[in-house]
């Protein structure tokens, strides 16, 4: 029960950071909060490979947060967000039919 609680708080840390995330990609230059998210990662990674206890669990938090929040970008990079909002839903759709076409194609070669 203990183990549960504590891998959900890790999971919602992630989560909140994905939110986050989303609404400061519209605020602030992608590169500059991509590349703080990066760094948080990286440092949160590498104490968590160092870390036990309770620290341990803070570092993973932070790891999951900087991975889920590093998640939104792949939306920004696909240029939906830079798009008007009245032609984000057909970027979206070619986004997502594109991967799916070549998975096809390469299955059946």
């Amino acid at each position: 029960m203990v183990v549960g609680g504590l891998a959900t708080a890790v999971f919602m840390c992630g989560a909140l950071a994905q939110l986050a995330v989303g609404r400061l990609v519209e605020r602030m230059s992608a590169p500059i909060l991509f590349a703080a998210v990066v760094k948080v990662q990286f440092f949160a990674i590498l104490l968590a490979s160092h870390a036990s206890g309770a620290l341990l669990l803070l570092a993973l938090a932070f790891a999951m947060a900087a991975i889920y929040g590093h998640g939104d970008g792949r939306r920004h990079r696909g240029g939906a967000l830079l798009t008007a909002d009245a032609w984000r839903g057909r970027i979206y759709a070619v986004r997502y039919f594109l991967p799916i076409s070549r998975r096809r194609r390469s299955r059946s070669a």
